[in-house]
């Protein structure tokens, strides 16, 4: 794991948007890392920057849960939104949820 999570580094830093991504997910979960979410939304903002959809779901994720940021439910609904109005069908379930949880 430690080994594809340099390769993913590697990748990252040659602008892989998709190795940036998995990277964050990998700092998110301590997969072959410990867990960092500060690291985490670092990767999530780069790959997100690129276009990547997953990583603006995943830091609306860090928003929402409080993890490695300040707790904020209005910041991960702004942030998700982005997205799922391009029907990113992931982004739009979350993006539901929320809503219904702020709702009860």
């Amino acid at each position: 794991k430690k080994a594809g999570v340099k390769l993913l580094k590697q990748a990252a830093e040659k602008g892989q948007v998709a190795a940036t991504w998995v990277l964050g997910r990998c700092y998110m979960e301590g997969i072959g890392v410990w867990i960092n979410y500060k690291k985490a939304r670092k990767y999530f903002i780069q790959a997100a920057g690129k276009g990547s959809e997953d990583a603006v779901v995943d830091l609306a994720r860090l928003y929402n849960s409080g993890k490695g940021v300040k707790e904020d439910l209005d910041m991960a609904i702004r942030i998700v939104d982005k997205v799922a109005t391009k029907k990113n069908k992931r982004a739009m379930e979350k993006f539901a949820k929320w809503i219904v949880d702020r709702l009860m």
